[in-house]
């Protein structure tokens, strides 16, 4: 028996004991978009790292951004002073994180 009859074999007997019945998203098309937009030497990493739940620093600083935008909406005017602050650090922060991946990315891809 070769690997992949073994392998389907294992797949069949995990689908009959029931254990991929709760997955998230059962029963929903996959979306690949960003999958195949990932150069493909880097795809495998970034899909475990998606997988397990880890945020890349810009991202988190994007979603802390918009969480203090939506904050500030309601602020009375000492707290929005600051919040204004918060927000001028958070977005020198990401402004700086996304200079330095533009840097990396330049130098990486020249000869």
């Amino acid at each position: 028996m070769n690997l992949e009859q073994i392998a389907e074999e294992k797949i069949e007997e995990a689908i009959a004991n029931g254990l991929f019945d709760n997955l998230a998203g059962r029963g929903k098309a996959l979306d690949l978009d960003d999958y195949f937009a990932t150069p493909e030497h880097l795809r495998s990493t970034h899909a475990m790292l998606k997988t397990h739940g880890y945020v890349p620093p810009e991202v988190e600083l994007m979603k802390e951004i918009h969480e203090l935008e939506q904050e500030l909406c309601s602020a009375d005017e000492p707290r929005s002073k600051v919040i204004e602050r918060q927000l001028m650090h958070k977005r020198t922060d990401l402004a700086m994180a996304m200079d330095r991946i533009r840097h990396q990315m330049r130098h990486s891809a020249s000869p």
